[in-house]
Parts: C-alpha cells; sequence; structure tokens
C-alpha cells in the first residue's frame, strides 16, 4: 500500500519514505511507527499500541518512544512545535492528522504522484547517475542465489519453478527485512541486497552477514518442505566504497543504481564458495571481528581485477561479548577516571556488607562496555566472581537470550557437543547452587532446548508456573553467587 500526504509518500510494501523522487532515510523501527499512524489515522493511537506494534511489547522507556516520534516528525517534516503531521494527544496518545490521498488518483491529482520505480536496477551496472541525488557511500552487498536452478528447470513444470523462485525470494526478503537490509534486485535465482542504503548504521557488516548465514537455512528448509530434499545456496558479501543514486532512464528498469568494484566482487566472491556456504571479504571481515568462525579461503583470482582475500562464515563465535568479539585489542580507557573511581567506592561498599547496583546508561558508542571492561581489569587481582549477561539486538525475539547465553558458557558448552554431553555439563553445573536438581535440570534444559531423552520427567505445568519456575531458578543461580559482580552488557 502506498500513502500519499504532501509532497510525501510511503511505500509499506517497498518499506520506502519517498519525498518527491528521493528517498527518505529513516530507522526500521521509525518507519513502522510512522506506518502505524497513518494506518490507524481515525483514532488516537495510545502508547501500549504502539509498544504492541512497533516494540512487540517490549518494556521501553517513555524517553525511547518520545524519540522515535521526535524521528518520525523530523523524517516528514514535522515538529513538536508545529505537530502539522503528528499531533500530541494529551494523556491519550498520538494521532496522524495529515491528509491522505489514495493511490489511485485521476486528473491534476495523479500528474503530482511520485514516481515509485516498480524494480531496482541491477546493481554495478554501468548507469547515469543524476548528479544532484548520487552521493558516495561505504555499502555492505550481499549476493545470495539458489544452486541448481538449471537442474530444477529441468524437472519443474515452469509455472511450478517460478512459484518455488518466488517464495526463496519471499524467503530472503523477509530474512533481510528484519535484519535492516534493503532488496535491490531480484535476479532469476536469487537477490542483491545492499546494507547502508538508504540508511547507514554501525553493524551493516554484521547483519549482512547473519542475513547470509539465515538465508541459507531458510532456503535449506524450503527445499525440504516443497521438495522432500533441501535446496541449497551461495552467499557472497563484501564492503566498498561506492556511488549511489537515482539511475536516468524510463520504464521498470529506472532505479537505484550503484557504480563501483564492491557489487562484482560480492558476486566474484558467491561463485568461490560451495553450496551453503557464505564467502566474505577482507573488508567485510574486518568489520565483523571476532563475532564469527572463519575458514579461510586460498587466494584466487576472480573475474575483477587483483586477487580477493575471502573467509567462509563458519558461523558464530563462542564469544559472549561483542566488546571483545569487535574490540579484540583493548585501548586504555581516556577522560573516565571520575566513573572509574565512583565504580571503584561502589565496589568496596558491596565488598563492606553494603549492597550495591549501578546502572550504566547512555547512548550507543559513547563508551559504556569499555568502562566496565576497564573496571574489570582494575579489580582483577581480587577474589571475586564475575557473571556477565549480553544482550543483542540480533537477538530481540528470542526471550531470555542472555540468560540462555550465560548458562551456556558457565556450563562449557562447545560446538561439537552431543545432546548427552550438554546434559552431563549442564547437571554438573545446577548441582553446584540447587536445592531441586531434578526440577532446575528439566527448566534448563526445555530453556536451551537440550533433549533430556527421559533422564528427566516433563514438567506438567502451566505456561506461567513454568515461567515462575524459571526465573526463580535463575535467581538462585546468582544468589549462590553471593560475592560476585553482576554485569549486564547492553
Amino acid at each position: 500500500m502506498v500513502y500519499l500526504f504532501e509532497e510525501y509518500s510511503i511505500d509499506s510494501e517497498l518499506r520506502e519514505l519517498r519525498r518527491g523522487p528521493d528517498i527518505v532515510s529513516v530507522e526500521p523501527q521509525v518507519f513502522d511507527l510512522l506506518t502505524f499512524l497513518i494506518r490507524n489515522r481515525t483514532r488516537v493511537v495510545s502508547k501500549e499500541d504502539l509498544l504492541a506494534e512497533v516494540w512487540n511489547r517490549r518494556i521501553v522507556s517513555d524517553s525511547t518512544v518520545s524519540s522515535r516520534i521526535t524521528a518520525a516528525r523530523h523524517a516528514v517534516g514535522d515538529s513538536g512545535s508545529q505537530q502539522r503531521l503528528i499531533r500530541t494527544m494529551a494523556r491519550k496518545g498520538f494521532r496522524f492528522v495529515g491528509v491522505i490521498r489514495d493511490q489511485s488518483l485521476s486528473g491534476e491529482e495523479a500528474a503530482t504522484k511520485p514516481e515509485l520505480p516498480a524494480k531496482p536496477h541491477a546493481p554495478g551496472s554501468l548507469v547515469s547517475l543524476r548528479a544532484d541525488s548520487a552521493e558516495r557511500r561505504q555499502l555492505t552487498i550481499m549476493v545470495c542465489n539458489v544452486v541448481e536452478t538449471a537442474t530444477l528447470s529441468a524437472r519443474l513444470d515452469p509455472e511450478e519453478l517460478r512459484e518455488i523462485i518466488d517464495t526463496c525470494h519471499g524467503c530472503i526478503r523477509a530474512v533481510v527485512e528484519r535484519l535492516g537490509g534493503y532488496v535491490a534486485q531480484y535476479t532469476d535465482d536469487g537477490v542483491v541486497v545492499y546494507f547502508g542504503y538508504p540508511q547507514a548504521h554501525e553493524d551493516d557488516a554484521e547483519c549482512a552477514v547473519r542475513t547470509g548465514l539465515a538465508a541459507i537455512r531458510a532456503i535449506s528448509e524450503l527445499g525440504r518442505e516443497r521438495l522432500a530434499r533441501p535446496l541449497q545456496a551461495r552467499v557472497g558479501i563484501a564492503t566498498g566504497l561506492v556511488l549511489v543514486g537515482t539511475a536516468i532512464g524510463a520504464g521498470p528498469t529506472m532505479g537505484n543504481g550503484v557504480v563501483g568494484e564492491t557489487p562484482y566482487v560480492a558476486a566474484s566472491l558467491r561463485g568461490l564458495g560451495d553450496p551453503g556456504e557464505v564467502v566474505i571479504s577482507a573488508s567485510t571481515r574486518e568489520l565483523v571481528g571476532n563475532l564469527f568462525d572463519y575458514r579461510q579461503l586460498e587466494t584466487r583470482q576472480p573475474r575483477v581485477a587483483g586477487s580477493i582475500a575471502a573467509s567462509v562464515v563458519l558461523g558464530e563465535s563462542a564469544i559472549a561479548s561483542r566488546f571483545e568479539a569487535l574490540r579484540p585489542k583493548r585501548n586504555q580507557c581516556f577522560g573516565r577516571e571520575e566513573e572509574l573511581k565512583l565504580l571503584s567506592r561502589r565496589w568496596n561498599q558491596a565488598k563492606g556488607g553494603e549492597g550495591r547496583v549501578t546502572l550504566i546508561w547512555g547512548e550507543p558508542g559513547i563508551g559504556k562496555s569499555h568502562l566496565v571492561a576497564a573496571f574489570q581489569d582494575a579489580i582483577r587481582a581480587e577474589s571475586h566472581t564475575a557473571m556477565r549477561f549480553f544482550c543483542s539486538p540480533h537477538r530481540v525475539q528470542t526471550a531470555l537470550h542472555p540468560v540462555m547465553t550465560q548458562l551456556e558458557h558457565a556450563a562449557n558448552f562447545k560446538s561439537g557437543d552431543t545432546e548427552a554431553t550438554k546434559l552431563d555439563k549442564l547437571e554438573r553445573l545446577v548441582a553446584l547452587s540447587s536445592q531441586e536438581r531434578a526440577k532446575d535440570v528439566a527448566l534448563f534444559a526445555e530453556l536451551l532446548s537440550i533433549a533430556t531423552a527421559g533422564r528427566y520427567a516433563a514438567l506438567s505445568l502451566s505456561s506461567q508456573r513454568r515461567k515462575e519456575l524459571l526465573l526463580e531458578s535463575i535467581i538462585a543461580q546468582i544468589v549462590y553467587n553471593e560475592n560476585s559482580f553482576f554485569s549486564i552488557g547492553l
């Protein structure tokens, strides 16, 4: 659905906000908020409505909601003082009050409708870019294709093959949208995706790698469902400087053009890997650090000039801390002497029997994790136990993900462990602190998706009671380490 208001248009399917012909960069969450307000413009939208729709019922602060409303207003040229389009209704919520025009326009109104291209232009093509819109950007480009589509075409009816390819496109698109990518082109057997366009984020390279891994899994599962055997995909990912803008042309081929070496490198890397593999360039690997495990590929001569140092992504690494994974070499902490002194005073008070909880809060990138790491270094020689729980922006749909990761780390799970081995390790961990070992092992095994193989009876509990017991067991694990320093990484 395309909504038109003033000189703006918002396409809920392409997830694009435009001012005239130009794309307005907005964060995915801001886009969802703006679209939700427009769809419900006939009523006042409460904060509870926004939390349910935009934040999936997660608990967020009033300041977070206000900042997203401000960003949505800024994106459409509104402000808190004007409230020309988004109006705050005191003690009730928000309402979109702009006049929405239907896409099906006629006569003079239709002539003013912004032109929305049906399909993006092929990346890397030698297209002319409008000088007033082209810009130099660093993009991470992912090229993904389904393997053996030619073989499938010989076995399947053309309509059936088309349906499978469309379903593959839909699977990949769902993953891309969830991780903030932009589908730039659909090919006969895959897609080309940009990360860092139309809006750049600090974790674009990481999101591209996660998308590649998820896309390969999704295509494999789709093959099992539709063809009774797994389909396989190849993924190539590269990061580099490109010229991106609006291509000059007419018809369905007009769209967002990218000129530079990066799309060619990504396409070449895709061909270097085996089916089911994600291959990334050295520039991408430098950005994602040790968040993943890799296997180095031999340097080869691809189609583009020069050689490429490529790596195969094996999966997520066992390093729980994003800070440590992205910064294997820790720099000295400067300008935080006062904060370190405050943490030291609170630590001394805690050691003296006066319990303390310290919250370190601030915008991303100001050095919160660096400050915590510096404090841990300062007390390293002292006797203490550290329990660290790390949140992840890519696990917001997984309940208790920080607790699950900490349990796996504390139990010393390895990637090659069998279900029985994991259960043995979990038993040894729980035995240290639990007064009801059977119950706690069964609860934690279910949380970690470990099969008990009949060693523990299934718990016949309501979902609410199961949740209560699980939280009690988690707290017991923390209380057992009563002298510990409890760190939560956000």
